[in-house]
């Protein structure tokens, strides 16, 4: 059946081009949007196999991921994982990723070239070729001791609109020293992206204590909304060593 209809005016012209204009956008969003959760599924779903494959439960709260994550590395994976952290902030205009040596440098490496923008790694130890650089502290739960993180002021300033990225997010500690670090340098923090977080080790709690207490120290206002994302969520490791790696999936807030 054809349906035949005049437009009686200009306005009505203008209307009814709005309207498919309207339309037309509403339909892409919607087809960005089945993209980027499709990526997230996968990056998360692959990443979430494999710990369950390969990952080891050491006892006493640590989880062994050297043979893809930390030690030996699934490029493939890591590099599928990075670009799904980079989806989640296509579209907060960031400008530098941050991350702690060692074992953060890959999956923000891989951040960074799915965002087009320069990654920089806080070393622990400061080199004669760093003058003059941000420091915070953290403490590494695998080695038991502090660790100081360093970071040349000349590489980060007050313009730099700064995502953070790290392969874990257990105690939180790193984190929250990264964070330091950005505010050091009077720099935004846009938000955190995981590969995996022990969600039993409460580094989330720690990390939103922090950015709530910089909110009302901050007078500028300059940290915006911030997401604290994670591809995989460990819940609990039972037991001692070799006991059950429980997950529930990635947290994407």
């Amino acid at each position: 059946m054809e349906v035949e209809f005049m437009l009686d005016s200009s306005e009505d012209k203008k209307r009814a081009t709005e309207n498919i204009l309207r339309q037309t956008r509403e339909a892409s969003r919607v087809d960005v949007h089945k993209e980027e959760d499709h990526l997230w599924s996968l990056a998360s779903g692959k990443l979430c196999d494999q710990i369950k494959r390969d990952g080891k439960n050491l006892g006493k709260g640590i989880l062994k991921v050297n043979s893809f994550i930390n030690h030996r590395v699934d490029v493939g994976l890591v590099d599928l994982c990075g670009h799904a952290l980079a989806d989640c902030f296509k579209n907060r205009d960031v400008t530098l990723i941050l991350t702690a040596q060692t074992s953060g440098v890959l999956p923000a490496q891989a951040c960074a070239r799915y965002l087009e923008r320069p990654m920089i790694f806080a070393r622990e130890k400061k080199p004669i070729t760093i003058s003059e650089s941000y420091q915070s502290q953290s403490r590494s739960h695998t080695r038991r001791m502090d660790v100081s993180l360093f970071v040349a002021k000349e590489f980060m300033g007050p313009s730099d609109r700064v995502l953070i990225v790290d392969d874990f997010l257990a105690s939180g500690t790193t984190a929250v020293a990264l964070l330091d670090i950005v505010r050091q340098a009077g720099a935004t923090c846009l938000g955190f992206g995981f590969l995996v977080e022990k969600e039993f080790e409460k580094g989330r709690e720690l990390l939103i204590k922090a950015l709530k207490e910089g909110k009302e120290d901050d007078e500028k206002g300059r940290e915006e909304e911030i997401r604290i994302v994670c591809l995989a969520n460990v819940v609990a490791l039972d037991g001692e060593e070799g006991g059950e790696i429980r997950l529930s999936g990635g947290k994407k807030l």
